[in-house]
């Protein structure tokens, strides 16, 4: 019997996430989709395993290491934020 698929629509409907997370998936290789012309087709076998091992849309949090050689903000009267921390 052949595998029941589910369109690009069908996909982002069941997962409630618009249609563009969904291409965005499969363009990163995290959801595998069938190109069938210009639209894409997704077996409900590999949806559903996907979210069976907690598939999830966000990118990993990255932590984001501060800039030690980037000067600090300047306020417009010249002066750091620094030189007036805890001055309120």
């Amino acid at each position: 019997m052949p595998a029941r698929m589910l369109t690009l629509r069908e996909v982002s409907d069941y997962l409630h996430v618009n249609p563009a997370t969904v291409r965005r998936l499969v363009r990163r290789g995290q959801l595998r989709a069938i190109r069938v012309g210009r639209d894409l087709r997704f077996e409900v076998r590999v949806v559903d395993q996907w979210v069976a091992e907690g598939g999830s849309a966000r990118e990993p949090d990255r932590v984001r290491e501060p800039d030690r050689n980037r000067e600090p903000h300047r306020t417009t009267n010249g002066h750091s934020g620094a030189e007036h921390a805890g001055k309120h």
